[in-house]
């Protein structure tokens, strides 16, 4: 499995999901490592879209090859094995959430960016990693490189950003709890009024001469 819907076999919590990483009811299917076109076709008649099984299940998947995705050297040995009581003793190899990424940032569709911004978001996926992901993805164009990195730079400083912004809201909430309340104006504390007039009354007594 190699399009978005991989990212399902990755991580089995769906909870962790944001909603556009749930969105696609297709998935792409590499039907091995080096399919021929025949295994390709075969993908698509019995689980291609509107065969019995898409109307079945309501979801379907398309045959694809290698050229469908541009992805980073050595992807094959970061494949995620994803197998349960569903898959009737099939096991998918899904690609690592790293990956993913680069593949959907090359492609860079619309929702490809949605994508990555809610896989990015979420902490599914660093973004640190990405980009040293993407700089071992051979093939690329530079402008293409340039847009992926840019983009990828573009959401580490709107996280820091925003960390940033917490981490001052953070200290500013601290900061009020352990603020004492101020008295408002013109009011001042009986304890420091008693205090202020004490220590008149003694400097008084000081200053009167002995008779």
């Amino acid at each position: 499995m190699i399009g978005s819907q991989s990212i399902l076999g990755a991580f089995a919590d769906l909870n962790r999901f944001p909603e556009p990483l749930l969105k696609s009811v297709e998935v792409d299917i590499l039907p091995s490592l080096a399919p021929d076109e025949e295994s390709v076709e075969l993908v698509d008649a019995f689980l291609g879209e509107l065969s019995q099984f898409h109307q079945t299940h309501g979801v379907y998947a398309d045959g694809v090859d290698l050229t469908t995705a541009k992805l980073p050297e050595g992807w094959q040995e970061r494949l995620v094995a994803y197998r349960s009581e569903g898959t009737d003793g099939i096991t998918a190899l899904c690609l690592e959430q790293h990956d993913l990424a680069v593949s959907k940032l090359v492609a860079g569709r619309d929702s490809d960016y949605d994508f990555c911004r809610a896989l990015l978001g979420s902490g599914i996926a660093d973004p640190s990693v990405v980009r040293e992901r993407l700089a071992a993805t051979p093939d690329l164009d530079p402008p293409v490189r340039e847009r992926v990195r840019a983009w990828i730079e573009g959401q580490q400083e709107a996280t820091v950003s925003q960390e940033q912004q917490e981490a001052l809201e953070h200290h500013r909430r601290h900061a009020n709890d352990r603020s004492p309340e101020a008295p408002s104006a013109g009011e001042v504390p009986v304890r420091e009024a008693r205090t202020k007039e004490g220590s008149a009354r003694k400097a008084h007594r000081r200053r009167r001469p002995r008779t």
